[in-house]
């Protein structure tokens, strides 16, 4: 709980509002990547925790998340056909996918933010639609 409380307060402290949404957008992934282990515990912890005062907490959090989420799609730093539900569900789950990955030892923890944020911007695909027709491996 009191991780939530200090992941909540660091990111009231970063001030993203303040920022133009692409840079908003890339120092929130900078700033959440410190907490790691820690934050990818809470996100286990507080889906199957009914205490109201984690809930609350956790909600606001999301909300700081999805305020930086929609100000980057309004912009046009994020797809604007993408429904706000999906944005902030591909977000958590990348942000689950890297610390994963870190624990794993698949990723390098220095690496964590950059591969985040361009997945994020970019996603996998590298923009060649050359072959795309062809048979893929199974």
């Amino acid at each position: 709980m009191d991780s939530l409380v200090q992941l909540e307060q660091a990111l009231k402290a970063h001030r993203f509002e303040r920022q133009a949404a692409d840079v908003a957008l890339e120092s929130l992934v900078g700033a959440l990547a410190p907490w790691g282990d820690r934050l990818r515990f809470l996100l286990v912890v507080s889906e199957l925790s009914q205490e109201p005062s984690l809930k609350d907490t956790e909600a606001r959090v999301d909300e700081q998340i999805m305020r930086i989420l929609l100000r980057a799609r309004d912009e046009g730093v994020l797809r604007q056909d993408l429904p706000s539900a999906w944005l902030f569900a591909t977000f958590e789950a990348l942000l689950y996918a890297a610390w994963t990955a870190v624990a794993q030892g698949d990723l390098a923890a220095n690496d964590a933010a950059r591969t985040l944020h361009e997945t994020l911007l970019h996603g996998h695909g590298t923009g060649h639609l050359a072959g795309a027709r062809k048979a893929r491996p199974r």
